[in-house]
């Protein structure tokens, strides 16, 4: 029967213990109260010498000394399985020494005035803890006003984004009635030229009746005076008619021009709309034109607003 040992905490003692019928290497088991083993640097215990299967081993092999009074259970066992008697041992001071100190502690006025002196230390520790506390609220309170500032700005941002999203709206109001317009212009272009179509085929009704006087003049040789006379009076007719004709031919050349030369519109509303010669840059002809209530146009980019030459 062994009884527990106790160790004081700045110094080392040696466990006994007997292994019955112990064979190869014996070892060193340190049980903690949470049921788990303790490390040891060399947990490999001696033979006595004298007595067969007694082993022995010292505390100093324990890796990490306990700072406090620590209850453990220890064993030995050989290679084979076979144990010795399980005992407690105490590491890190005497249990029956608890009181003795406490007294001792009591009755110091030298302890009792360090004990003061370490309370004043913490009192002021906790005065610099309040200090940095009330630094932190500051701060918590700069962080609080530059999160408010930057909700501020993001209000700003939105509405901007909204006055963005209007002006776009608009934008998109002009080039829909722009389009409406070039759509009413493009009827009157067609119809101006189908005019020059029928002018065209007025001229060769003309051209086909001076043909018919000049074979009636070439076939009847008898009334070639008669003829003379009223050839005359043709030859001034028909210098009327190619008056007309000249004047017709300026006109549907122009009409031409209209169907198919470069027509531009430009930024503004006096002469803003240009139908250029066939050089392709000698303006020919400008008109006003103004949006629908009489103010300038402003031309979008990539908005339809010229037309090239017709090739």
């Amino acid at each position: 029967m062994q009884y527990q040992s106790y160790q004081k905490s700045d110094s080392y003692i040696t466990l006994w213990a007997e292994v019955p019928s112990a064979s190869g290497t014996v070892t060193m088991k340190l049980l903690k109260q949470d049921d788990s083993l303790e490390t040891l640097s060399n947990s490999t215990c001696s033979g006595s010498g004298v007595l067969t299967d007694l082993y022995y081993w010292n505390t100093s092999d324990v890796t990490t000394q306990p700072a406090s009074m620590t209850e453990y259970v220890y064993w030995m066992e050989d290679v084979a399985g076979r144990v010795s008697e399980a005992v407690k041992i105490v590491i890190g001071g005497y249990v029956d020494d608890v009181d003795d100190i406490y007294l001792t502690v009591s009755g110091t006025d030298v302890k009792v005035d360090d004990l003061i002196t370490t309370i004043s230390g913490i009192d002021t520790a906790v005065t610099d803890i309040g200090s940095v506390v009330t630094g932190s609220d500051t701060k918590i309170d700069s962080v609080y006003s530059t999160v408010s500032g930057t909700e501020v700005k993001i209000d700003e941002l939105i509405t901007t984004i909204s006055g963005v999203e209007t002006k776009v709206d608009g934008i998109d109001l002009v080039v829909t009635d722009s389009n409406n317009k070039i759509n009413v212009i493009y009827p009157t272009v067609s119809g101006i030229d189908v005019k020059a179509d029928t002018i065209g085929a007025d001229v060769v009704s003309v051209e086909t009746k001076v043909d018919e006087v000049d074979l009636v003049v070439n076939s009847t040789e008898i009334k070639v005076d008669g003829i003379i006379t009223t050839i005359s009076g043709i030859d001034t007719k028909v210098d009327g008619i190619i008056t007309t004709i000249s004047g017709i031919d300026v006109r549907v050349l122009l009409i031409k021009k209209c169907h198919t030369n470069r027509l531009e519109l430009a930024d503004g509303y006096s002469n803003n709309w240009i139908l250029y010669d066939d050089d392709n840059s000698t303006p020919l002809l400008t008109f006003s034109v103004t949006d629908k209530n009489g103010s300038s146009i402003v031309q979008q980019a990539n908005i339809p607003s010229k037309r090239s030459k017709a090739v």
